[in-house]
């Protein structure tokens, strides 16, 4: 493309494209500046999985002010020059990577707070969930919408068709749900959301809503319901 692998428009674009991949992929809404740095760097230098780990592993080695040469020792003459030739770069290259940062913060295309680095809209996104949650919590709960009896006669009918018994924590935490405005329930594959969600949709009275943020998570919410 003709653009220098020392510029600043080069590392403004490699910033949000960290940032942005960083979401996509993983689910983040934000990056701390060191992490930034440490990816930006990859995306830059564009090397094999096996060389971006040779050159952190080094690079961790020189910012505790280890014996390089030690390290160095048994690599080839290739490997110790791509090395050598990094960490020149990387030490040049911090000062461009807060360049690039202030201008993408004075542009509105980031955001900081303390060490974390947010793309704008997904700062602005995050506040307002926040700010959401905040004024449900503080809201009258529904009980007029709420059938606990309804609940009760749900966990008869799941325990009685997979012939085991709810877990506390599940039954307590569809009550505990329909007791509030808002709730978050938490946990990892086979822990029973699923089913706390299906006793609390029994429960309910009112209209409903779900939603899910995946295509698979929406089947496995339209199979349960």
């Amino acid at each position: 493309m003709g653009i220098e692998r020392s510029s600043i428009f080069r590392a403004k674009a490699a910033i949000m494209y960290v940032l942005r991949n960083a979401s996509s992929n993983e689910g983040h809404t934000y990056l701390v500046t060191k992490e930034v740095e440490e990816r930006v760097m990859e995306v830059l230098t564009s090397l094999s999985k096996e060389k971006e780990q040779m050159l952190k592993s080094y690079l961790e080695v020189v910012k505790k002010g280890k014996n390089k040469e030690e390290f160095l020792t048994g690599l080839s003459e290739k490997d110790v020059s791509i090395c050598k030739s990094y960490i020149d770069f990387y030490k040049g290259y911090l000062d461009i990577l807060s360049d690039a940062v202030i201008e993408l913060y004075n542009e509105g295309k980031i955001e900081l707070e303390t060490h974390k680095i947010y793309e704008k809209s997904l700062f602005d996104a995050e506040k307002t969930v926040a700010e959401i949650i905040h004024k449900l919590s503080k809201s009258r709960p529904a009980s007029h919408l709420v059938n606990l009896n309804r609940v009760k006669k749900k966990i008869d009918q799941v325990e009685k068709k997979y012939g085991y018994t709810l877990d506390k924590e599940q039954t307590d935490a569809a009550f505990n749900s329909l007791g509030k405005r808002i709730s978050v329930i938490t946990g990892g594959a086979g822990r029973g959301k699923t089913t706390i969600m299906s006793l609390i949709i029994a429960g309910w009275k009112g209209e409903l809503i779900l939603c899910a943020p995946t295509g698979r998570a929406a089947q496995r919410m339209a199979e349960a319901t």
